[in-house]
């Protein structure tokens, strides 16, 4: 009488590779929450940089300048002559925020004098991944002296 191997898996090895599966989407899943952080931090880093350019432009130029803000992007204006001219080269032409990042802010707009001195403020940047429960956001916070600070 001939026996015949068993077929199928036994429970230990279907476990096995269970937790071997948990163990990887783990891994992925920290590894796509922490780029989704750094590319939000990035996007702040980078406003962060154009409020400082556009204050220290309008103190050194001696114009006042507009910075309005979209929720998926931002561009900068310059008045020259009595009208309010786009800014399209260089660092400050317009921007628009990798797909993923929003914008939030009680302001349109944020305008600075000729002097380089503005209102206080904030502005939030934050993912909008439907598949996160957690929020992701920087916060971009500016005072009058054209100080910036990022928080987390």
């Amino acid at each position: 009488m001939l026996i015949s191997p068993p077929r199928g898996f036994s429970l230990l090895e279907i476990l096995v590779v269970v937790a071997i599966i948990a163990i990887s989407s783990t891994f992925v899943s920290i590894s796509i929450t922490n780029n989704e952080k750094k590319i939000v931090f990035n996007e702040a880093s980078r406003f962060r940089t154009i409020i400082e350019t556009v204050s220290d432009r309008a103190a050194i130029l001696q114009r006042p300048m507009l910075l309005n803000l979209k929720p998926d992007g931002y561009e900068v204006k310059e008045r020259r002559h009595g009208r309010w001219i786009l800014l399209k080269e260089g660092f400050l032409q317009p921007y628009d925020l990798e797909k993923r990042v929003r914008i939030s802010s009680i302001l349109d707009e944020i305008f600075v004098n000729g002097m380089g001195f503005m209102r206080r403020g904030e502005i939030s940047f934050f993912s909008t991944s439907k598949s996160k429960k957690v929020a992701i956001k920087s916060i971009v916070l500016f005072d009058e002296l054209g100080r910036v600070e990022i928080q987390q």
